[in-house]
């Protein structure tokens, strides 16, 4: 049976300690950096899990932004459907694919678990969906796809303003197809998720207990390394490219 997250005016589903590990990322500790989003953004998320940051996204960007959330895992995309339902959410299109340098299958191993997917290239799927304006806002959780995507969809990915995503020994790939179009990265700020953090415990208390009891519980290094400085740019690295708004 799925259990409840409570954010706010915010209520999403979970089956795993990954997904609620996910929500606390999200929520509690700005991962994602949904801060840097306007009002009216068009917003692409790829690897959308259960709907988290589609969801605070939806509330940020308003009724004239969109998002378009996008995640390839079958069982976290019905979730995913659910709690933008459950969470009023029209501005928010779900659809269950992942994104890739040309269309076809793939398959991952993630948290244990293997598993198959269909895949496209982001301009078939905006084509599908008949979006024509320029994205604003793309965030990124797809597991060491971050190269592939970038460079098969770079035309498209260029015109953004804001990228947010996590690298997986890919920031030097990432950063040769990027520069050149005027982003600069700037790695997520443990003080600023320090910062959140505290906050919290005044804010959220409940969902900050029970996220750092299961996280700490499952792997206590992974508390120490998000709110720490020991991150390196050749492993998993967290942050955004942005340039300027026109």
């Amino acid at each position: 049976m799925s259990k409840s997250f409570k954010y706010n005016d915010v209520e999403l589903f979970y089956n795993s300690r990954d997904h609620l590990i996910g929500l606390a990322e999200v929520f509690l500790l700005d991962t994602y950096l949904a801060s840097l989003l306007q009002e009216g953004d068009l917003v692409v998320d790829l690897g959308a899990g259960i709907g988290d940051f589609a969801i605070l996204a939806s509330r940020r960007v308003g009724p004239e932004g969109k998002v378009i959330a996008l995640e390839p895992n079958a069982e976290d995309y019905q979730l995913l459907k659910i709690n933008v339902e459950r969470n009023g959410c029209p501005n928010v299109t779900a659809l269950n694919v992942g994104v890739a340098g040309e269309p076809g299958q793939k398959e991952i191993s993630f948290w244990g678990k293997k598993y198959a997917f269909r895949v496209d290239t982001l301009e078939n799927i905006l084509a599908r969906l008949e979006v024509r304006d320029r994205i604003d806002f793309i965030k990124m959780d797809i597991e060491g796809f971050e190269a592939e995507v970038i460079g098969g969809s770079i035309e498209t990915i260029k015109d953004a303003d804001v990228i947010s995503l996590e690298l997986h020994w890919t920031k030097d790939r990432v950063d040769r197809m990027l520069r050149p179009h005027g982003f600069v990265f700037r790695p997520l700020p443990r003080r600023r998720m320090l910062a959140k953090f505290v906050a919290s415990m005044f804010t959220h208390p409940s969902a900050l207990f029970k996220t750092s009891l299961t996280t700490i519980a499952w792997c206590p290094t992974m508390v120490f390394s998000r709110l720490s400085e020991t991150v390196h740019e050749d492993r998993l690295m967290t942050g955004v490219y942005v340039k300027s708004r026109a």
